[in-house]
């Protein structure tokens, strides 16, 4: 994949349940469809029908464009990412299904019965799409108009990490606590708490790049008789 603009981590953002929309081409003119997704092993997969029509019209011509976007209002996020690129038409994997869909349900347990058996289960073919080349614009500055705010695409590693960081403290969390990973539709953030409360009564326990200490804040809850300990290498966050 062709990088063309990257103002953030491209990984990161595909990992969040967000809705995609893929533009397609057919016989009557372009078509766009929302969609749920699933990133994982280079590619982004999608569900449908057979019935379905934008399956259809893959086949017939496999060039697509994915647009997802981010936009939260209150918190002055505008996020978006656009990809390019070739979509194949698969037969379903159930196990994968099974993955995208708990990124946005939850595990299966809490799925509706009536959903699962009217959607879901009639869901027999996968869509693979290969992206070419991304844009992953961001335009978080729209409310304050201070375009200062967007990091320069040529930023690496521990430097983009700082500006970032500085930047939009508390996004971490405001992101991977929703972020479902487990089968039972828990996010990183429970994982931990989960792990670390099972141990005999830690004295300490210390969080490396804590940020805003929301991980803290849910571990007091579990273990109010240990010492919470939170280091960052961003003034921003340890502020907020």
């Amino acid at each position: 994949m062709h990088v063309l603009e990257r103002d953030f981590d491209i990984d990161s953002f595909l990992a969040r349940p967000l809705m995609a929309h893929l533009a397609t081409s057919g016989e009557a003119g372009p078509c766009e469809t929302p969609v749920w997704f699933l990133w994982e092993d280079g590619a982004i997969w999608m569900i449908a029908g057979s019935s379905g029509s934008f399956p259809k019209r893959l086949q017939h011509d496999s060039r697509a464009a994915i647009g997802i976007v981010d936009f939260d209002l209150e918190r002055g996020v505008l996020r978006h990412l656009g990809l390019r690129g070739v979509a194949t038409v698969e037969s379903v994997d159930v196990d994968r299904r099974t993955r995208l869909i708990r990124r946005y349900l939850g595990g299966q347990e809490q799925w509706d019965p009536s959903f699962r058996e009217a959607v879901i289960d009639r869901q027999d073919l996968m869509v693979k799409f290969i992206p070419a080349t991304a844009v992953a614009r961001d335009q978080s500055y729209f409310r304050s108009g201070n375009a200062t705010r967007r990091i320069p695409a040529a930023f690496e590693g521990s430097r983009f990490l700082r500006e970032w960081h500085a930047r939009y403290a508390g996004t971490t969390s405001s992101t991977f606590w929703y972020g479902r990973i487990a089968d039972d539709g828990r996010s990183s953030y429970a994982l931990l708490v989960d792990d670390i409360a099972k141990l005999p009564s830690p004295k300490t326990v210390i969080d490396l790049g804590c940020g805003d200490g929301y991980l803290l804040a849910l571990l007091s809850d579990r273990m109010p008789s240990s010492q919470l300990i939170g280091i960052d290498m961003v003034p921003e966050e340890l502020e907020l």
